[in-house]
């Protein structure tokens, strides 16, 4: 142990036939995903200027604070708009500890354990927004008896008002208690002066599964079509959605790989 140089390795009773590769271990080598790196996918076969298009991303990072520097350093900091999901956030954490340069950040922390909301059965979740400072933007502030963790923003963009919507669906909430709010929360955001929504976050709902797809099903019927189809997770599902309202000009969307949580980002690129 502690060489410090070829000098100082001294290699005792040598036998070659005792190294060798565990063919377990070769296999999983073999399994692992290759991690495809892209320097801006916003750019990528896109003809416009920057000032023609908004992009935007939604990641869930599974822990801001201890995946901020890995954050800093993806392409995803070349988005417009950037949501967060999972970002583990308490009121004790400042936002100047989670900024990122030339943006504004809106959270939505989960509430601590001892408030009694379905939304607090794990200290975990929470969400947050990243707008590039280049914008006009307001918050929006969801009535407190809509029990989604959501973040909802106005944004005033060259020839476009969008509304953009992050959400986290956590796992163990059901859909009979999911969907009501949305329900809720959409009648609510009715009202909102816009030309388009966004809809972006982790469902945890798979649509590559051949199961139901509830909400998938629900935000179609409000003609809402979803944007990805391709994993999300390491596991090989489509946990990330983006949903776009009629009328939006989708310029690209997919899947961006990162290497520091289970999620995969998804992104779109709106035509301004």
């Amino acid at each position: 142990s502690r060489v410090r140089s070829i000098g100082g390795l001294h290699i005792i009773n040598y036998k070659q036939d005792c190294i060798y590769c565990d063919e377990e271990v070769q296999k999983a080598v073999n399994e692992m995903k290759h991690f495809q790196f892209v320097c801006n996918p916003f750019k990528d076969g896109c003809n416009m200027s920057e000032n023609e298009v908004l992009n935007i991303v939604h990641h869930n990072t599974e822990g801001l604070i201890s995946h901020l520097k890995s954050l800093k350093s993806t392409s995803l900091v070349k988005a417009d708009i950037i949501c967060l999901t999972e970002t583990w956030l308490t009121e004790s954490v400042h936002s100047c500890q989670v900024q990122l340069e030339n943006f504004t950040v809106f959270r939505k922390d989960r509430p601590s354990l001892n408030e009694g909301s379905v939304r607090s059965r794990s200290p975990r979740g929470g969400v947050a927004v990243y707008v590039r400072d280049d914008y006009n933007f307001s918050e929006i502030a969801i009535p407190s008896d809509v029990s989604i963790e959501c973040v909802a923003l106005k944004l005033f963009a060259a020839n476009m008002t969008l509304l953009i919507l992050a959400i986290y669906r956590p796992p163990h909430m059901k859909n009979n208690v999911f969907l009501p709010n949305l329900v809720q929360l959409l009648q609510y955001l009715a009202f909102v002066e816009r030309n388009y929504t966004v809809i972006v976050g982790d469902f945890n709902e798979d649509l590559l599964d051949k199961g139901n797809k509830s909400i998938l099903s629900f935000l179609e019927t409000k003609g809402f079509h979803q944007l990805i189809d391709a994993p999300t997770t390491v596991n090989g599902t489509l946990l990330d959605h983006i949903y776009a309202s009629p009328g939006v000009v989708v310029v690209r969307s997919g899947v961006i790989q990162t290497f520091y949580s289970y999620h995969d980002a998804v992104y779109c690129t709106l035509h301004e």
